[in-house]
C-alpha cells in the first residue's frame, strides 16, 4: 500500500501511486509484479550505491530511488512505505512534524467464526450448469446469492496507529529533500535550518522486527525531539522511564486482539525525558529510536514480545541495525535487475519527471524504476513466516480501510 509531496504531478507519480494502491487492492499488483520478475528471472546484480549516508537525493546516475523537494501531505498519494513483512509504516516526512502512520499484519478486527453457508452445496450444480450454457450473467447471480460464505465480509484490517515526532524550530526548514532508496529499503529526509543541516533515516528490518527511525545533524548537541503514539480509537498511551514509550489495547471494545506498540530511544548525548504520554529527547548530537509492535494472535503475549523485541534492537548501534538490515534485504531486492537506458533522468526530481512524460517526454529509467518499486513493495508487505500480503500489500490507514 501508499510517496511524493504536495506534488503538481498528481497526474504524474500521484497518480501512479493511486493506480498502484487500487490494483492492490484487487490483488493485481501482487500477480503482475510476480509476473514480471518471474518472467525475467534472476538477470544480473545492478550497481546501485549502498552506501550508508547518501550525499544528494539525485547524485547518482542511474540510482534507484524516489524522491522529492517536498513533504507529503496525502496517504495515498504521497506518503513513502516502508516494511518488513510484518511491520510497516508510511513515512510523511514533515521538518517540523514528522508522521510515521503504523501497521502490524495481524491487527484485523473481529475473531473466529463460522461462515458457512449450508446453501450453497444445493446450487452449486445450478451455478456450473448455467456457465456450461454460456450465462455467466445468471450463474453469478446464484453464486452471489447462495454461494457465499454467511456473513460474506471480513471484519476490517486496522491501522496500529501513528508515531509523531514534533521537532521545535524547524518550521523555516531549507533545501529540503525527501527519498525512498529502493536499493537500501530506506526512506531519508534532510533539510537544512539555517546553517545546521537536519537528517533522518527510517527502514523497517526484517532481522530485528522493529521500525528504525535515526535523527541527526551537523551540530553537536543539536538534536531535539518530542515523539508521541496514538490512535483513532481503543488505545492508552504512556511513558515508561527512563526511555520508553508504550501504546497498548484491545479491539473490539475489549473483546477482539490485545496488541501493544513500544517505542525506544538510544541517544547519543543529551537528555531523556518521559513526562505522561511523551518521550522527550534533547540535546543529543543523534537519537536512533526502535520501534517494536505486537499482537495476540495465534495466543502469544503482545507485551512480552514488544518489550523483549524493543529492548534487544535498542541495545545494538544504528550501524549495526542498518548493517543487518542491509545484508537481509539486498540480496532480495538485487536479484532481478531491468535496464532500459536514460539513466541521466534520475538526477531529477521524481515529479518534475513525471510531468515531462506527461507532456509527452520520454523516460525509459522512469519505467524500470516503477517495476522495481512494485517488486520493493511485494517485499516489504511479506515475508516467509509472516501472514500473506493483503489486497492493499501491508499498509492501511484508518480503522475500516477500503
Amino acid at each position: 500500500m501508499s510517496t511524493p509531496g504536495a506534488l503538481d504531478g498528481r497526474d504524474g507519480f500521484a497518480k501512479a501511486w493511486r493506480m498502484m494502491c487500487l490494483v492492490q487492492r484487487t490483488g493485481g499488483l501482487l500477480v503482475i509484479v510476480a509476473g514480471m520478475a518471474a518472467s525475467l528471472g534472476t538477470v544480473a546484480l545492478w550497481g546501485a550505491s549502498s552506501k550508508a549516508e547518501p550525499k544528494h537525493a539525485g547524485s547518482d546516475l542511474g540510482r534507484l530511488a524516489i524522491w522529492f523537494r517536498r513533504p507529503a501531505t496525502n496517504w495515498e498519494q504521497e506518503a513513502m512505505p516502508v516494511g518488513n513483512g510484518r511491520l510497516g509504516g508510511m513515512v510523511f516526512g514533515g521538518p517540523e512534524r514528522e508522521r510515521i502512520q503504523l501497521n502490524e499484519d495481524t491487527l484485523w478486527s473481529g475473531a473466529v467464526r463460522e461462515v458457512n453457508n449450508p446453501e450453497a452445496s444445493k446450487h452449486l450444480g445450478l451455478a456450473r450448469k448455467l456457465l456450461f450454457q454460456g450465462k455467466p450473467r445468471e450463474a453469478m447471480q446464484v453464486a452471489e446469492r447462495y454461494l457465499m460464505g454467511n456473513p460474506k465480509t471480513l471484519k476490517p484490517y486496522q491501522s496500529l496507529g501513528d508515531l509523531r515526532l514534533d521537532l521545535p524550530g524547524h518550521g523555516a526548514a531549507a533545501d529540503y529533500e525527501r527519498e525512498l532508496d529502493l536499493d537500501r529499503g530506506v526512506v531519508s529526509v534532510s533539510y537544512r535550518v539555517g546553517e545546521v543541516r537536519y537528517r533522518r533515516e527510517v527502514f523497517a528490518s526484517h532481522p530485528d522486527q522493529v521500525l528504525v527511525v535515526r535523527l541527526t545533524c551537523s551540530k553537536p548537541g543539536g538534536v531535539t525531539v518530542f515523539a508521541t503514539l496514538d490512535r483513532e480509537q481503543e488505545f492508552v498511551s504512556s511513558g515508561r522511564p527512563p526511555d520508553r514509550l508504550v501504546m497498548h489495547g484491545q479491539l473490539d471494545r475489549g473483546q477482539g486482539l490485545e496488541y501493544q506498540a513500544v517505542l525506544q530511544a538510544a541517544p547519543e548525548g543529551g537528555q531523556v525525558f518521559v513526562p505522561g504520554q511523551r518521550l522527550e529527547v534533547r540535546g543529543a548530537n543523534a537519537v536512533t529510536l526502535v520501534l517494536s509492535a505486537a499482537t495476540s494472535f495465534g495466543g502469544q503475549d503482545a507485551g512480552e514480545v514488544s518489550e523483549e523485541q524493543a529492548a534487544k534492537a535498542a541495545r545494538k548501534s544504528y550501524a549495526a541495525l542498518l548493517a543487518a538490515h542491509l545484508a537481509d534485504y539486498q540480496p532480495l531486492i538485487r536479484r532481478v535487475q531491468l535496464e532500459l537506458g536514460g539513466e541521466e533522468a534520475a538526477t531529477q526530481p521524481t515529479d518534475e519527471r513525471l510531468a515531462k512524460l506527461k507532456a509527452g517526454g520520454e523516460d525509459p529509467h522512469m519505467l524500470a524504476l516503477y517495476f522495481q518499486f512494485g517488486r520493493y513493495l511485494l517485499l516489504s508487505s511479506s515475508r516467509p513466516g509472516d501472514l500473506p500480503a493483503n489486497l492493499q500489500g501491508l499498509w492501511a490507514e484508518g480503522m475500516n480501510p477500503p
